[in-house]
């Protein structure tokens, strides 16, 4: 929690909208009293306070048992989310079926929940990566490639959902505007401050008729409509670059 620099720090992070918080993945030691796991952590930032804090943690505190990558931070800095192989992040432990999962931690109260659990509450069957959170942290984007996160799954490849944390419904994005799933795999999404749109890339044929393959699109939740986005878009994910 101190000044001191870390040689350990990767070059991923996130920042809060007024700059305050910044969110990292590092395998530093020294940065928080008592990270002892060896593994790569996710770290919160405080520029005001000048204080640092991990989030990859179990609620009980105790410390994750694999890599913790991916983090972003909601826009007003209570919330943080992460992807993590580690089965020690939630009680009782996970078993490792489908592998990675979504994290995310609530820094007021200190609490780690995993997010993508199946439709019956269990582990789900797939990978799930890169979150992306609204400005209150309600809404949680990611990609996963289960087939068992809500109705309607029956392609291949990963696909992209919307968790609402206020009512813990799960809502699959990448689809067009007739509802129909996409036909093949689907990454990088972004989610605005509102939670209403999602951007995202696809491999798909189907989303939008003429679009080629390959492209960018935004799905409108409270319209319920999906359109492509310009050749020119930037990638969601790397909006500066």
């Amino acid at each position: 929690g101190d000044n001191h620099s870390s040689e350990n720090t990767d070059n991923v992070a996130a920042i809060s909208a007024d700059g305050r918080f910044v969110v990292f993945a590092s395998l530093a030691t020294d940065l928080v009293v008592g990270d002892t796991n060896g593994f790569r952590d996710i770290f919160v930032r405080d520029r005001t306070l000048g204080t640092t804090v991990r989030a990859s943690v179990n609620t009980d505190g105790s410390q994750a048992d694999n890599d913790c990558m991916g983090p972003a931070i909601s826009g007003d800095g209570s919330t943080v989310a992460f992807h993590s192989l580690a089965l020690t992040l939630v009680t009782p432990n996970d078993t490792g079926i489908g592998g990675e999962d979504v994290f995310v931690h609530d820094l007021a109260s200190a609490t780690t929940t995993k997010i993508t659990a199946n439709t019956a509450g269990g582990e789900s069957n797939g990978q799930a990566y890169y979150p992306s959170l609204s400005y209150d942290g309600r809404y949680v984007a990611f990609e996963s490639s289960g087939t068992d996160l809500g109705p309607a799954d029956g392609n291949s490849g990963a696909d992209i959902y919307v968790y609402d944390r206020w009512t813990t419904t799960m809502e699959i994005v990448s689809v067009s505007s007739d509802e129909v799933q996409a036909n093949d795999y689907s990454m990088w999404a972004q989610i605005s401050a509102d939670g209403r749109y999602v951007a995202f890339w696809s491999q798909a044929s189907n989303l939008v008729a003429g679009a080629p393959i390959g492209s960018y699109y935004l799905r409108d939740r409270d319209m319920g409509t999906t359109v492509g986005l310009p050749a020119g878009a930037k990638d969601p994910a790397f909006p500066n670059q």
